[in-house]
C-alpha cells in the first residue's frame, strides 16, 4: 500500500504547488526561505530578516522553527480542557454521596431527621343554643271609658289664622261676634286689608264653633261634580271581554281643573296599561267640544303629552277641553287602527 504526499501549497496565496518547485508560479514566493521563516514570539506576525523587531507588536525577533511557536496555546487549552473533564466527572460521580460523617459530626450538626409528631386531634363542642322562649304581648281588658264629667273652662280668647278670601265680615259671621270688637281687640281698623297668615284674636269665644264648609262651585262647562283624583289601586284593572287591554286611567290634570297662564306648563298624564307592541299605540284625542267633528288625535308610545302653546285660547276662543286616551293597534300609516282596549274617562279642564 503506498500512501499518497499531500501537495505542498504555498504559505503566502496557498495556491497548490508542483514537486521540487522553489518558487510559487502564482505569487513568485521562495520557497527556499520557508524553513528559515522568522515568526514573532510574542504575536506570531512574519518578520523580515532584515527588521530586528516585531512590525505588529514591538517585541524582538527571534528565529523560528518549521512549526510556529503554538505550544503555549495548546497547552493551555488542553489544560482547560482536562480540568472541564475532570469537574464533569466529578459531577456525574458525585463521590460525596457515599462520605459517611462520624456519628459524633452527625449529631453535632443534627443530620439526622427526626419525624415530628402529629398533633393529636381535639374535639370541640360547640354549645348548642337553647331557644328562649319569646315574650308574648298579653293584651290588658281594656278599662270602659266613663262619659266624661262636664268640668269648667276658662274662656280664652280664639285665635284666627286669615286665609284666602278672609275679611272681617266674613269672620265675624263665622264666629257671631260683631266686627267692631275684633278691630278693638287687634287693634286695627274696621276696614283695614288682612293679609294671608295672619292671626287675629277673637274676642268672647272659648273654641271655634264648627265651620260650615262653602258649597263648591264646579266651572259652568261641568254638568256633574267632578271624580275624585284615581288611587295607584285603581290602577290594577283587568281587560274587558273582547279587548286586549284595560282602559288607560286619567290621572292629571283632574277633571274640572282651571289653568291659568298663557306660558303655564300642561302635560297631559295616564296610566301605563302594559308594555305595547311595535303596531301598539296610545290614540290621545282633545277637542273644545263634543260637537267639534275633528278632534285632535296624537298617536304615542309614551304616556304623557305635553300641550303646546299654540293652543293657547287666549281671548279669541274656547278655554274648555277635553281629552280621552285609548289603546289602538295601528299596522300602517294608512291604517286607521283598531281599538284594543275601552276608552278612557272623558276629563275637562279650563285654560284661560
Amino acid at each position: 500500500m503506498y500512501k499518497l504526499r499531500r501537495q505542498p501549497t504555498c504559505p503566502e496565496c496557498g495556491t497548490r504547488l508542483p514537486c521540487g518547485a522553489a518558487l510559487c508560479p502564482t505569487c513568485g514566493y521562495d520557497l527556499a526561505v520557508r524553513k528559515q521563516t522568522e515568526l514573532c514570539p510574542a504575536c506570531g506576525a512574519r518578520i523580515a530578516s532584515a527588521e530586528e523587531r516585531c512590525p505588529i507588536c514591538g517585541a524582538s525577533r527571534q528565529v523560528s522553527s518549521d512549526v510556529p511557536l503554538r505550544t503555549n496555546v495548546l497547552g493551555i487549552t488542553a489544560g482547560i480542557v482536562a480540568l472541564m473533564a475532570f469537574l464533569v466527572a466529578i459531577w456525574l460521580t458525585r463521590p460525596w454521596h457515599n462520605l459517611a460523617l462520624p456519628e459524633d459530626l452527625a449529631k453535632a450538626f443534627a443530620l439526622t431527621e427526626t419525624p415530628s409528631p402529629l398533633p393529636t386531634p381535639t374535639t370541640t363542642l360547640t354549645p348548642t343554643r337553647t331557644p328562649t322562649p319569646t315574650a308574648s304581648l298579653t293584651l290588658a281588658p281594656s278599662a270602659t271609658p266613663m262619659p266624661p264629667t262636664s268640668t269648667p273652662t276658662i274662656a280664652e280668647p280664639v285665635v284666627h289664622v286669615v286665609a284666602k278670601g278672609d275679611n272681617l265680615g266674613a269672620i265675624a259671621r263665622q264666629y257671631g261676634v260683631a266686627i267692631e270688637d275684633i278691630a278693638k281687640a287687634n287693634k286695627i281698623g274696621v276696614d283695614a286689608i288682612l293679609t294671608i297668615g295672619q292671626k287675629l284674636v277673637i274676642p268672647g269665644t272659648t273654641a271655634p264653633t264648627p265651620t260650615q264648609q262653602p258649597a263648591v262651585k264646579f266651572p259652568p262647562f261641568l254638568k256633574t261634580a267632578p271624580p275624585p283624583p284615581p288611587t295607584p289601586m285603581a290602577i290594577t284593572s283587568t281587560p274587558l271581554a273582547g279587548f286586549t287591554y284595560p282602559k288607560p286611567l286619567l290621572l292629571s290634570p283632574t277633571n274640572g281643573s282651571i289653568i291659568t297662564g298663557a306660558k303655564t306648563y300642561i302635560v297631559l298624564n295616564w296610566a301605563s296599561v302594559g308594555v305595547l307592541a311595535n303596531s301598539e299605540w296610545y290614540l290621545l284625542r282633545m277637542w273644545h267640544s263634543e260637537e267639534e267633528p275633528d278632534p285632535l288625535k296624537i298617536w304615542t308610545k309614551a304616556t304623557s303629552w305635553r300641550v303646546p302653546p299654540e293652543l293657547y285660547p287666549g281671548g279669541e276662543g274656547s278655554c274648555h277641553f277635553l281629552w280621552q286616551v285609548t289603546v289602538v293597534r295601528k299596522v300602517s300609516e294608512s291604517d286607521a287602527g283598531i281599538a284594543i282596549s275601552p276608552a278612557s274617562e272623558r276629563y275637562e279642564f279650563c285654560w284661560q
